[in-house]
C-alpha cells in the first residue's frame, strides 16, 4: 500500500506526554483523511516533521498538518520542509509556506485589494512603542499578535492605561473589534481553490479568543454570496491555488468582511463541519501530471517529427502507432502504476477515446491535462489536475 505522510508534531501526535489539549483536532483530521485514502489504496501516516529518522522518499506525498510548534523554530521548520520537498511532493509547497510564515504577507495582500483590520507593525515591541500604538491606531483597546505565530500564542489584549506585558517577539497591533464577541470569526475552507465549507467560530462568554484551547466553539454555516465572494477573492490573489487553504475573516463596522488571516501552512480544516474534506483532498492531490505526460512521450502537439515515427527504430512501434490517450492508459491504467488524477483512479477520464484525443464527453484529453478543465463525463473531476 502506498503511503502519504501527514506532518504533525510532538505536541499533537497520539501518545505524546506533551500533547496539546486541542490535539483532538489532529485526530479529527486523521479520521477524515484515512477513510477516503485507504479506500483508494493509500495509507496516511502521521509523522513528526522534525523526526530525523524518517525516510521521506518512502512517501508518495507529504501534507503539512498539525505542525503546531513551528513558530518557535521557524528556521528549522522551513529547512525541514525543503528537505522533505527534495524527496517527495509537499503540500503546500515550501516556498508558499515561507511566504505565509510571517504575517507581513498581509501587507502584500492589501496591495492586491484585500481589506484588512488597521494594523501597526512593531518589529521591536518595546513598552514605549506599544503605548504609542494606541494613538497611532486611534484606539483604546488593542490586540497584539506575534508576526510569526498561531493559535493566539503570546497574544495580548490591552486597553489604554493598562500595564504593557513583555513582548519579546516582533508583533502586530490591531484595534479590538467587538464583532469577534458578537457574530464571531468566519472561516472559509478551500481545496485546490474550490470552496469546500464555511463555519463561524465563537469565543466562550467573557473571552475573545475563538480557538478550542480557550473554549471556543464552531458552527457550520452557508455563507452569503457576498461573503463567499470576499473569501474567494483572497484565495484568488495567489499565483496558483494551494491544495488547502483557510480564509479567516471578521465583519467590519460597515458590514463587509475584513481579512484576519490566510492560512496555508497548517490550518485546522474543520472536517466535522466539512465531511467531504478527505475525498476532496484526495481528488486534488492526485499525482504530478508532468510525470504522466513525460512517460507517454509528451503532448502530441509538442512532439518532434522524429519522435513520432511509426517505427521507433528499435523494432518497437513509435509513439504515433499508439494514440496519446491509449498510451497513457497502457502505461498507467493497467496496474503498473495506480495513478489518481482528479477523482479518476487510473481510468483517465473513464477512458481516452479510441483516437486517443477526444473523450466520451467531447473534451480533448491534452487540453484537459494541460489546463485542468472540468469534464462533464465525470462531473468535473479533472479540475485541479492541470499543469497551469
Amino acid at each position: 500500500m502506498k503511503k502519504i505522510a501527514y506532518l504533525a508534531s510532538r505536541v499533537t501526535l497520539p501518545g505524546s506526554p506533551i500533547r496539546r489539549t486541542d490535539a483532538f483536532e489532529h485526530d479529527n483530521m486523521m479520521d477524515a483523511l484515512r477513510g477516503p485514502f485507504e479506500a483508494r489504496g493509500y495509507r496516511v501516516e502521521d509523522v513528526a516533521w522534525d523526526n530525523p529518522k524518517t525516510d521521506w522518499s518512502a512517501y508518495q506525498a507529504a501534507i503539512i498538518g498539525t505542525t503546531w510548534d513551528y513558530w518557535d523554530r521557524l528556521d528549522e521548520f522551513l529547512a525541514a520542509l525543503e528537505r522533505i520537498e527534495s524527496q517527495t511532493r509537499l503540500f503546500n509547497g515550501s516556498a508558499l509556506v515561507r511566504w505565509n510564515s510571517r504575517k507581513t504577507y498581509l501587507r502584500e495582500l492589501e496591495t492586491k485589494g484585500a481589506k484588512l483590520i488597521p494594523t501597526l507593525w512593531l518589529d521591536d515591541c518595546s513598552e514605549a512603542s506599544a503605548k504609542a500604538a494606541f494613538d497611532a491606531l486611534a484606539a483604546d483597546d488593542i490586540v497584539f499578535k506575534r508576526q510569526v505565530g498561531a493559535g493566539a500564542k503570546d497574544q495580548h489584549r490591552v486597553k489604554r492605561g493598562e500595564t504593557i506585558p513583555a513582548m519579546p517577539h516582533a508583533m502586530m497591533a490591531q484595534p479590538f473589534l467587538p464583532m469577534i464577541q458578537t457574530e464571531g470569526e468566519l472561516s472559509f475552507i478551500f481545496i485546490d481553490g474550490d470552496f469546500c465549507h464555511a463555519l463561524i467560530k465563537r469565543a466562550q462568554p467573557g473571552d475573545y479568543r475563538i480557538q478550542s484551547t480557550y473554549g471556543g466553539r464552531e458552527e457550520k454555516i452557508d455563507p452569503s454570496a457576498d461573503d463567499l465572494a470576499a473569501a474567494r477573492a483572497i484565495i484568488d490573489t495567489l499565483d496558483e491555488p494551494p491544495l488547502y487553504g483557510r480564509v479567516d475573516m471578521l465583519r467590519g463596522p460597515d458590514g463587509s468582511l475584513l481579512l484576519m488571516e490566510l492560512e496555508v501552512i497548517e490550518p485546522y480544516l474543520y472536517p466535522i463541519e466539512g465531511p467531504e474534506l478527505g475525498d476532496l483532498v484526495l481528488a486534488d492531490l492526485g499525482v504530478d501530471v508532468r510525470e504522466i505526460v513525460a512517460a507517454a512521450g509528451g503532448f502530441p502537439s509538442e512532439r518532434r517529427a522524429e519522435d513520432v515515427a511509426v517505427d521507433g527504430g528499435d523494432g518497437e512501434p513509435g509513439l504515433a502507432a499508439e494514440p496519446f490517450g491509449q498510451r497513457l492508459l497502457h502505461l498507467f491504467g493497467g496496474g503498473e502504476m495506480d495513478i489518481a488524477i482528479g477523482d479518476i483512479d487510473g481510468r483517465l477520464h473513464q477512458a481516452a477515446g479510441a483516437d486517443g484525443g477526444e473523450l466520451v464527453c467531447g473534451e480533448d484529453l491534452e487540453d484537459c491535462l494541460r489546463h485542468g478543465r472540468g469534464c462533464a463525463c465525470v462531473g468535473g473531476g479533472w479540475q485541479g489536475a492541470g499543469l497551469t
